[in-house]
């Protein structure tokens, strides 16, 4: 069972289901992954993410460490707004300072793509790729929404997901003439 990140309106009552925005219809989150890995280990993956989406948005005081401590002691992050590669935990969690305080955070659209890799069912590392949308109210009392592609790679450390690379970027209009993929629709 999946469950909506902070600020995401389910617009009925099954769980998992989620508004997007772009498209002006309803995702449901789907795991996608390598052939042979337990169903599991993927909802552990779609869960660690959603834990980290409920916890940048949750407009806690809290929220910026709370978010700073789901990546591991050596993760690297490429944040949506940033333009600096952040390499240790100092800059990981000063990026937070300002993202997870931007006013009403809260995610508007989510559609996650998880792969896991590793030996055996358990997997050792995992990649979630997606499409994510950001609102927050602007300086102006507006809503600003900012669309962009994420890529997480995960480590299982101790029995837990941890985030070890973060790469978000503000999603690019795609050139006249370039044909859609159609394996998976964001």
């Amino acid at each position: 069972m999946a469950i909506a990140p902070a600020g995401v309106a389910a617009v009925d009552k099954t769980p998992g289901r989620y508004k997007n925005v772009a498209m002006g219809s309803m995702v449901e989150p789907r795991p996608r992954s390598a052939s042979g890995v337990d169903e599991r280990v993927k909802q552990e993956v779609l869960q660690t993410t959603q834990e980290w989406l409920q916890t940048v948005t949750s407009n806690r005081a809290t929220a910026s460490a709370e978010t700073a401590a789901l990546y591991a002691s050596d993760a690297v992050l490429w944040g949506t707004v940033s333009e600096e590669l952040r390499v240790n935990p100092a800059e990981i969690r000063s990026y937070f300072d300002f993202f997870a305080a931007l006013p009403g955070l809260r995610v508007a659209a989510y559609q996650p793509y998880v792969r896991i890799f590793g030996t055996g069912n358990e997997g050792e590392t995992a990649i979630n790729d997606g499409y994510y949308v950001f609102a927050w109210r602007g300086p102006d009392g507006r809503e600003v929404q900012k669309h962009a592609r994420y890529s997480f790679v995960y480590r299982k450390e101790g029995g837990k997901w941890m985030i070890v690379d973060h790469h978000s970027s503000l999603l690019p209009t795609a050139p006249a003439g370039l044909a859609k993929a159609t394996t998976v629709v964001m």
